[in-house]
């Protein structure tokens, strides 16, 4: 007979029961297992069963934790999971349930931030989407002759992600940048456009501070620190028009992304703003109004135009007009140079005067969220 405290006729059994610690949605079909081994197994566990609530067929792959499980989850359905271990004797009994997961939850706009702040993920939601667009550039200043427009401001660029679990209850901040500053005055210089952000996840990056007067202003560009996130830059602003009309801003790139019940969304990056025209010049006896080149357009979305080159009759040089400001992430347009006119009075040349820049347009956060 066996002897007392002897391993040698210990019963060999079936495990003792798992328990579940969390379940996170990785994407509309998986989600990711954690759980504690049981306390009781004489036995190698050989393989772990999951099954669902509502019941689905699942595939489990993994022999520690975590486990990942796989199944055509239905859209907005709330599901919960518990878990066998088996051993070469038998089965355990069945965990405890786990917490409830929506693992196909369908998207919708939760936030659209034009100004920085916190946000908080409200109850229910696990998982976001995040698109970050910067702010735009202002255009530079044109000169107080013909000949010397400004140039357009880039625009501001964009990163996006989706489907990042979070947890109900966490902050995260948000940066929205500001649109650079108009540029006024002779040959002024716009300043660049805020970079827009969401944590330290993703960045929109503004667009560039001058690097010329008549050059235009470089896009800014996206990054994320996510896998798989889309990035775009924004277009860069149109030239001065030193001989003639103005440059036409660039477009901003564009990222798509599809989101569960919502489709593809798409967000453009902030056009660049268009170049001024050239101011018109007349000597001596030249009594009719001669009109400056016209500026370039804006690039989509929201590029400012440039202003148009001012005008010129004998006597009365008008100034450029300004460029446009840009409403929301596009770059500013630049100022049309001034008109230079013969003045009768002194026998010399006189010239119009310069104009302000558009100011950069002001960047975006949007945020998405699912159950």
């Amino acid at each position: 007979m066996p002897i007392l405290g002897s391993s040698a006729g210990a019963v060999k059994a079936a495990p003792g029961v798992p328990t579940i610690d969390t379940v996170t949605a990785t994407n509309a079909t998986t989600v990711s297992l954690a759980f504690t081994n049981p306390s009781f197994s004489k036995l190698p566990i050989t393989s772990y069963t999951v099954t669902s609530s509502p019941s689905i067929a699942l595939s489990v792959s993994g022999s520690s934790s975590p486990l990942t499980v796989t199944g055509s989850f239905a859209t907005n359905t709330a599901y919960t999971f518990t878990m066998t271990a088996t051993n070469t004797v038998g089965t355990s009994s069945s965990s405890t349930p786990s917490s409830s997961i929506t693992p196909d939850g369908n998207y919708t706009l939760a936030l659209t931030a034009n100004t920085s702040q916190m946000w908080t993920v409200p109850n229910s939601v696990s998982k976001i989407a995040v698109f970050a667009i910067g702010a735009g550039s202002a255009g530079n200043g044109g000169g107080n002759s013909a000949g010397g427009a400004g140039s357009g401001g880039g625009g501001g660029g964009v990163s996006a992600f989706k489907d990042y679990s979070v947890t109900p209850g966490s902050s995260y901040s948000i940066t929205v940048g500001t649109g650079g500053n108009i540029a006024g005055g002779i040959y002024g210089s716009g300043n660049g456009g805020g970079q827009s952000s969401f944590s330290t996840l993703v960045y929109g990056d503004g667009g560039a501070d001058s690097q010329g007067w008549d050059l235009g202003h470089i896009g800014g560009n996206g990054s994320s620190n996510i896998a798989g996130s889309q990035n775009a830059s924004g277009g860069n602003g149109g030239n001065g028009g030193a001989n003639n009309v103005g440059t036409v801003g660039n477009n901003g790139g564009n990222v798509s992304i599809n989101l569960s019940g919502l489709g593809s969304i798409s967000y453009q990056a902030g056009g660049g703003g268009g170049g001024g025209g050239k101011g018109a010049s007349t000597g001596s006896g030249q009594i009719n109004t001669i009109n400056g080149s016209a500026g370039g357009a804006g690039g989509s979305f929201g590029g400012g135009a440039g202003g148009a080159g001012g005008s010129s009759s004998e006597d009365n040089p008008l100034p450029g007009p300004a460029g446009t400001s840009s409403n929301q992430r596009g770059g500013g347009g630049g100022s049309g140079s001034g008109g230079r006119a013969y003045n009768t009075s002194n026998g010399t040349f006189q010239n119009g005067g310069a104009a302000y820049a558009g100011a950069g347009g002001v960047g975006v956060v949007y945020v998405y969220t699912a159950p």
